[in-house]
């Protein structure tokens, strides 16, 4: 939840606005006594007690009016509208419009990932939207052909629009329909305008306040030469906020035995197939931190000919977006659970399935897999449990976008008008964005609650330290040809001693992965339009033709997402635990990491809505800045690697940029 609270500095540009419009309306309210027919009009406008009411009868009728007289099925949000309510971005306004919704998610594919401010716009159910300032062309580097309208503040616009079927004079792309920022103009106002608010905003889970500020100023001047605008507007805004998640992941049909008292997904004595059911391989929870920041410029200039034929326009806007987050997961590795046999139930437990073969709950582990390398190192690796993902991943993002424009509108005559138009648009995006993954084993509870979140715990997987019929079959000492033995020199108990998750015995380095985007993109285009006005009562009423041409350049460097192993149970002696130092002798324990290391607990997990998944314990994360701390990261991932491959590695496994 993100609370907001503001004061004005001033009048905010579009209440200003609204009260100038509101006061010259004819529907205008004045709170006063009832007076008789006769009574003396000087006593009315005498009276210090008139109170003026008005409200955002303007905003719509604006709104109103540019629907009706539109050729096409258009709709609006003006700056009223945009000032009025609590909107962080474009994105968040844009979902009040009939027909236009927004995405959640960071984006499309990125289930895992929220959006406090949303991203994506789809108009009508489709996604391919095209984007404008003041008509014109429009985009973000690294997003394609289209613009990033969280990016963009609000406070610099005098309204939007969605139009939803396009005309033959709007430039081509929008499938979906166009959705155009109309930034503020000299012109709408008459005189001095100057107005700012000030605004924080605290977002609870967070537990951070972070302000926005905003400030306008404009003004016109009536000269013999013409009429004169300037207008000048700033905007800058903060959003901390945080987002919690959990999920089961990865069901899949799998055949399900039991033996009328016991069900398991795995054959046993004395069971028979009962059929097929959806049954998960884990279970993913997660905390989200992020930071947004955003700083914009607009500024425009105008002139108009005394006889008002003859109307041009300068505009300016820059908008500069930084997105800065990080996130600490705990993920059961279902790749590695699927490759080593498969989840299934912890030995002496019985799952649950409801009529419709759905899993609703029960204990669930899995196999470890292949070990034989362990033998002669540092054993510690569990016979089984599900191996997990914690992952430390962290997020630099830039975006800048710079529009400039000039149009000159000029009319010919009472019949004919001519349009010039000219553009040109800079935009860079850059994009860092790294991950350190750290492993351990756990057995996990899952309960499925329909609507409600699910009941997730974490708990400590069984030991096999001997063979238990049903538990742990094999014969101890048994380890050559890929066999798992149970001896205890050769398999120790995972978590013994009275060790814990915050342990570093009981945590190994796994993997690292990185992207990196650094685009950039710039566009001219230059338009001519006329139009032929014919009498009223005719059959056409005008004819408009007009050529545009466009210069547009844009440079994609985006890199895959580049997954890299540094260490890992099934090789070299066995991973790299956080115990180990980092000596350049594999399976040596012992001493002190040089990498920093983070416990994480997810404390106030999900407001309390449901149990933490630790279940009162922690696990260990990587503790640096993967992204920010960039050459930090780096060394660290090769020297992790190097000393899972030995003397002489130089850390190439991961393969890192």
């Amino acid at each position: 939840m993100i609370k907001s609270r503001f004061a004005s500095v001033g009048l905010r540009g579009a209440s200003t606005l609204a009260l100038v419009a509101a006061a010259a309306l004819p529907s205008t309210a004045f709170a006063q006594d009832a007076a008789s027919p006769t009574a003396d009009v000087s006593a009315t406008e005498d009276s210090s007690e008139d109170i003026i009411v008005s409200g955002y009868l303007q905003s719509i009728e604006n709104a109103q009016s540019r629907k009706r007289d539109a050729e096409t099925i258009i709709d609006s949000v003006t700056a009223e509208d945009i000032g009025a309510l609590p909107d962080r971005s474009v994105t968040e306004t844009l979902q009040r419009i009939p027909g236009v919704s927004i995405n959640r998610f960071a984006a499309g594919v990125d289930p895992d990932h929220f959006s406090v401010e949303g991203s994506g716009v789809v108009v009508r159910g489709l996604t391919y939207v095209r984007s404008e300032f003041n008509g014109r062309d429009a985009f973000s580097a690294g997003n394609g052909r289209g613009l990033t309208f969280a990016d963009v503040p609000s406070e610099l616009l005098g309204g939007v629009d969605v139009i939803k079927s396009p005309s033959a004079d709007r430039i081509e792309g929008g499938i979906a329909g166009v959705v155009n920022l109309r930034t503020r103009l000299p012109f709408d106002t008459n005189g001095l305008l100057f107005a700012g608010s000030v605004e924080y905003n605290y977002s609870d889970l967070a537990d951070q306040v972070s302000p926005t500020a905003a400030l306008v100023v404009s003004n016109v001047w009536d000269t013999p030469a013409g009429r004169f605008g300037l207008l000048g507007s700033v905007s800058y805004s903060q959003l901390f906020s945080r987002a919690d998640r959990l999920s089961i992941s990865s069901f899949r049909s799998r055949p399900v035995y039991s033996d009328g008292t016991r069900t398991d997904v795995l054959p046993f004595a004395g069971a028979t197939q009962r059929g097929d059911a959806l049954f998960p391989r884990g279970a993913v929870l997660g905390s989200q931190q992020f930071d947004r920041e955003r700083l914009g410029f607009a500024a425009a200039a105008q002139w108009q000919s005394p006889d008002e034929s003859m109307e041009a326009t300068f505009q300016f806007l820059r908008s500069d977006a930084r997105q800065s987050w990080g996130e600490y997961v705990v993920e059961i590795a279902t790749d590695n659970v699927a490759a080593n046999g498969d989840s299934r139930a912890v030995a002496g437990t019985s799952l649950s399935f409801d009529d419709t073969g759905l899993f609703s709950s029960g204990f669930i582990t899995g196999p470890t897999g292949w070990r034989s390398d362990q033998t002669t190192a540092d054993v510690r690796t569990p016979v089984r449990g599900l191996q997990s993902n914690n992952i430390t991943r962290a997020r630099e993002d830039q975006s800048v976008t710079s529009d400039y424009s000039f149009n000159f509108r000029w009319n010919v005559t009472e019949s004919f008008a001519l349009n010039f138009d000219y553009q040109h648009i800079d935009s860079t995006a850059s994009v860092v964005d790294n991950s350190l993954f750290v492993s351990s084993y756990q057995d996990a509870f899952i309960q499925l609650n329909g609507s409600d979140f699910p009941t997730v715990q974490f708990q400590a997987p069984q030991n096999c330290v001997a063979p238990v019929a049903g538990v742990c079959p094999g014969a101890p000492g048994s380890n050559g040809g890929g066999s798992i033995g149970f001896d205890d020199d050769d398999n120790p108990a995972y978590l013994s001693g009275g060790t814990g998750y915050s342990d570093l015995r009981n945590s190994f380095y796994r993997a690292a992965m990185d992207h990196i985007e650094e685009s950039d993109g710039n566009q001219d285009a230059f338009r001519i339009d006329g139009e032929l006005t014919f009498p009223e009562g005719g059959f056409l009423r005008s004819i408009r033709a007009g050529v545009r041409y466009s210069d547009r350049e844009q440079t994609a460097r985006f890199s895959v997402y580049n997954w890299g192993v540094l260490s890992e149970q099934w090789g070299n002696d066995g991973p790299v635990w956080l115990s180990d130092p980092l000596n350049g002798t594999p399976g040596n324990n012992g001493g002190n990491p040089a990498q920093p290391v983070r416990e994480v607990c997810f404390d106030n997990f999900l407001r309390g809505a449901a149990p933490n998944p630790l279940n009162g314990s922690c696990r260990l994360f990587y503790g640096g800045n993967p992204a920010r701390d960039y050459a930090q990261y780096i060394a660290d991932a090769r020297a992790i690697n190097a000393e899972w491959q030995g003397p002489g590695a130089t850390g190439g496994g991961a393969a890192l940029l």
